[in-house]
């Protein structure tokens, strides 16, 4: 059976999927490797210490590649590639592993976000979707199961906010300003917010592990980001039966960005997508 693998270079970690011929996960088929790309980004210029790093990741997925026999191969670079000076250099060293990378813009990123949502969130008709990275979060206000109002992608992810102060102001402040500079992202705010991303999945683990459902709703989400914060020992304890240890010092930041975010788009109920950027570019690519 024909595979495909995509490789998804972000501000935090490196993943590559492979998907069977029907766009399915495959078994033995997910890598991540947290190498925290944005760290490595100074006075806007990708330092060499980030090049290596992704190239040793980069080596190592395409061996896996070559060991399975996947020839069909889609490489994506996000957010660490928008901002920087050198960019040209670092795509360049990218492509040297033998795949193309392509750089998403914030708003591609955000339309195949939505697209992949789309996969177990179809029941949702009209709303708000978004995506929490490490550098960035993606928002989409859609209507009728399309993007027909807008889409944008603000410079902020959980890596970001991490050394900041956890006060729900500082993303309430991100959240509003892009919210006034593009108001139709509110036409269609409803009662439930769609998340996705790393961080929304890992909520929902410990949501699932802490409530027994999958329901999250705003009460439970402060309950879980009060008691985090406080150091609350059966909070810490699940935090790390449930979350992997290269995200965990970024849950916090990322649980105060949704919590913002369900208060500016009033939202009483987070829905975790489990597919996202990859699956969207993947199901574009294939049509």
């Amino acid at each position: 059976m024909k595979e495909t693998g995509i490789i998804d270079i972000g501000s935090n970690t490196v993943v590559l999927k492979i998907y069977d011929e029907n766009g399915k996960d495959t078994e033995n088929g997910y890598y991540s490797s947290a190498i925290h790309l944005i760290s490595h980004i100074k006075d806007g210029l990708m330092q060499e210490s980030g090049i290596q790093a992704a190239l040793q990741v980069l080596r190592q997925y395409r061996k896996i590649l070559e060991e399975r026999g996947v020839t069909e191969v889609y490489g994506l670079v996000t957010e660490p590639c928008r901002h920087i000076s050198n960019r040209d250099a670092f795509l360049e060293a990218l492509n040297s592993i033998g795949y193309e990378i392509r750089p998403l813009t914030g708003e591609e990123e955000a339309s195949y976000d939505f697209l992949g949502s789309r996969l177990d969130t179809s029941d949702i008709s009209s709303g708000t979707a978004f995506d929490i990275g490490g550098g960035s979060t993606e928002i989409v206000s859609f209507c009728d199961g399309t993007v027909i109002h807008a889409l944008t992608s603000i410079p902020y992810g959980c890596l970001r906010l991490k050394d900041c102060p956890l006060e729900r102001k500082i993303p309430l402040a991100i959240i509003q300003q892009e919210t006034e500079r593009m108001p139709a992202l509110l036409d269609y705010a409803g009662d439930i917010l769609i998340g996705g991303g790393g961080t929304c999945r890992a909520v929902l683990l410990m949501h699932e592990k802490w409530f027994g459902n999958r329901h999250v709703s705003e009460t439970d989400l402060s309950m879980m980001f009060d008691a985090l914060k406080s150091g609350n020992k059966d909070a810490v304890e699940v935090l790390n039966e449930t979350v992997s240890e290269d995200r965990r010092d970024v849950i916090l930041p990322g649980i105060n960005m949704i919590l913002a975010m369900m208060e500016v788009f009033h939202a009483s109920e987070l829905r975790c997508s489990s597919y996202g950027v990859r699956e969207g570019y993947l199901l574009a690519h294939r049509q």
